[in-house]
């Protein structure tokens, strides 16, 4: 079982059992990296579950928002 946190500002999500899904930002690696890695595992998710995927403009709006912290 997976515990996964998600930045979002003040308010913080935890989701259970992300099974493969897992993202964790990477301090040592570039934000530009951290998105492509994201983006990828993202995209993965949503086409495993039947789901559209995120344009890149989509993409780079969520990523900013759950790691602004870090841009």
């Amino acid at each position: 079982m997976y515990n996964v946190y998600m930045n979002l500002g003040d308010n913080n999500m935890s989701i259970i059992d992300a099974g493969p899904y897992q993202f964790n930002y990477d301090n040592n690696s570039s934000y530009e990296t951290n998105f492509s890695l994201w983006a990828a595992v993202n995209t993965e998710e949503k086409l495993a579950f039947g789901e559209k995927p995120y344009s890149r403009e989509e993409q780079e709006e969520i990523f900013s928002k759950l790691f602004s912290n870090k841009a």
